[in-house]
């Protein structure tokens, strides 16, 4: 009989560097810059008063399948902006803004906390300004848009429609009566309300991938709360400042280290939802400090975070119209665990005769999937939600080729080809 062996293929997608990703790489934690790209205030300000379209609105989001940053809304009395920002070109573009059926008037309105990037499905979805109960939903593969009715909500301004992908649920945060609904991304129904909490406007959701919880603002005052995956509701102490809103401050999470990143007007803080601990962050230097705090919170600058570069992009009306920050965490998080800033994918030992061990790596802020197939397509084995460093045992059959397929939520696949002889 010959001895058992095993020859492996390793085949990997690799993503081309972009601007954004190698401006990144070059920054050192905690640190702030200015990037290069063609937005121009020209692209963020609309309507006769010329108004900046960032105006009431809480962020910018991240399609990490799509490799592209969103944003829709307008300012009072000015049209409806939908900016999209393309990684591989570096460029922005002001792209088509969707209506309503039979509606000649664009109800898209300000941004408050209504769009979300839907990720399994690469969509990023925008509640109406003021109803009646339409979503919009655009298709990031197909740059159109779709409209569809739900039911069971009255979708009103100054609230808020943001994912929760560890229970995939939208939740609405609805300003007039206080109310939180959910509604599972397939049924497009909006529950009972099952929270009531003092309302007010202007209020926030910003999920946590590394805790898997979500948190939530009151609004106009500086009242939070936690929202778990069973959508228990939890009341933490209130910020240290006035007022945690979409016009009054901007709110980030860093999904390596699992902490909040709150810009508001003059100061820089995090937040740790799980000791429910506030942390003020110096600026690295005084012009920084400058140009950041100066900027004019409520009309003039929002964000967002792009887990697999390790940062946050803020977009302003000012002499700076993309900023980057370098989370502090990120990168010392992944090298203390031993995890990559790529996936990975390996066998141990190799020849397969018959176990073996694959081991899986993730990076911070995405999921996996690993699909286990002979080399007919059939399924052998599926192991979902993989997260960090995953070692999962397989026992091969004689005479048999395996293909184990590792997908992440970042939409990136690789391949190992295993082999077993005798």
């Amino acid at each position: 009989m010959m001895k058992a062996c095993c020859v492996l293929l390793l085949l990997t997608v690799f993503a081309t560097p972009s601007p954004l990703s190698e401006a990144a790489k070059g920054m050192s934690p905690n640190t702030w810059r200015n990037f290069t790209s063609n937005l121009s205030n020209g692209m963020i300000m609309g309507g006769p008063k010329m108004a900046s379209s960032l105006s009431y609105a809480d962020n910018i989001v991240w399609g990490s399948v799509s490799k592209r940053l969103y944003f829709i809304g307008s300012a009072h009395g000015s049209i409806s902006k939908f900016l999209v920002y393309d990684d591989s070109t570096n460029n922005w573009y002001n792209e088509v803004t969707p209506r309503e059926p039979a509606d000649d008037n664009n109800r898209v309105g300000h941004n408050y906390d209504c769009g979300t990037i839907v990720p399994e499905r690469n969509e990023f979805w925008r509640m109406t300004y003021v109803g009646p109960d339409f979503i919009f939903k655009y298709k990031c593969a197909d740059k159109k848009w779709d409209t569809v009715r739900t039911t069971g909500v009255f979708n009103n301004y100054a609230c808020v429609m943001q994912y929760f992908p560890a229970a995939k649920y939208m939740v609405n945060l609805d300003r007039f009566v206080g109310q939180i609904s959910f509604m599972h991304i397939d049924s497009l129904r909006w529950s009972a309300p099952k929270y009531i909490y003092p309302s007010s406007y202007h209020a926030f959701a910003e999920y946590n991938p590394k805790h898997r919880c979500m948190l939530l603002g009151g609004g106009s005052d500086n009242r939070i709360w936690k929202l778990d995956t069973n959508l228990v509701l939890t009341q933490l102490k209130n910020a240290p400042f006035p007022e945690l809103s979409v016009i009054a401050s901007e709110i980030i999470c860093d999904s390596a280290s699992g902490k909040y990143l709150v810009l508001t007007q003059g100061a820089f803080h995090s937040y740790d939802i799980i000791t429910d601990t506030w942390e003020q962050i110096p600026f690295q230097s005084e012009p920084v400090k400058n140009i950041v705090t100066k900027l004019d919170v409520s009309n003039a600058i929002i964000g967002g975070s792009i887990p697999e570069y390790g940062i946050a992009v803020f977009i302003t009306t000012g002499a700076y119209p993309m900023l980057i920050y370098k989370y502090g965490t990120a990168n010392e998080s992944e090298k203390n665990s031993g995890i990559k800033n790529s996936p990975s994918i390996s066998a141990s030992p190799n020849p397969c005769n018959p176990a073996s061990t694959i081991e899986c790596i993730i990076p911070s802020g995405q999921t996996g999937k690993l699909l286990i197939t002979d080399i007919n397509g059939k399924t052998v084995n599926t192991v979902k939600n993989i997260t960090g460093r995953r070692k999962i045992n397989f026992t091969a059959s004689a005479s048999k080729i395996y293909l184990c397929r590792l997908e992440t939520s970042a939409g990136s696949s690789h391949t190992l080809k295993l082999f077993t002889m005798k």
